[in-house]
């Protein structure tokens, strides 16, 4: 199992990078994240193309303050060096982790 992610972050602001899989291999991939914060906010969930430059899916998504969310994402078919990552769409306060795992 691999498992993505940039650590507890404390008072991140919008864009700050929360979790990035990095560059992937082809195949049939299944994520879980896991998201915890201690006030609110909202992060977005992005499947970026292989040049990190443009998302080919992204969801936002509002966290409400101290609980573990858990997404677990269907099925997706990756190309090669296509990415998951999760960044802040909102200023936090507090401690926020986010982890990708495969």
């Amino acid at each position: 199992m691999a498992w993505a992610t940039e650590g507890v972050k404390v008072d991140p602001v919008i864009d700050d990078l929360l979790a990035d899989t990095g560059q992937l291999s082809v195949g049939i991939a299944s994520f879980t994240i896991l998201m915890h914060n201690a006030n609110g906010g909202s992060v977005v969930i992005q499947h970026r193309n292989a040049m990190n430059d443009a998302d080919l899916h992204s969801q936002k998504a509002y966290l409400p303050s101290g609980f573990l969310h858990t997404v677990i994402g269907p099925v997706a078919v990756i190309a090669t060096g296509e990415r998951l990552r999760v960044l802040a769409a909102t200023d936090f306060s507090g401690e926020v982790q986010v982890s990708i795992l495969q």
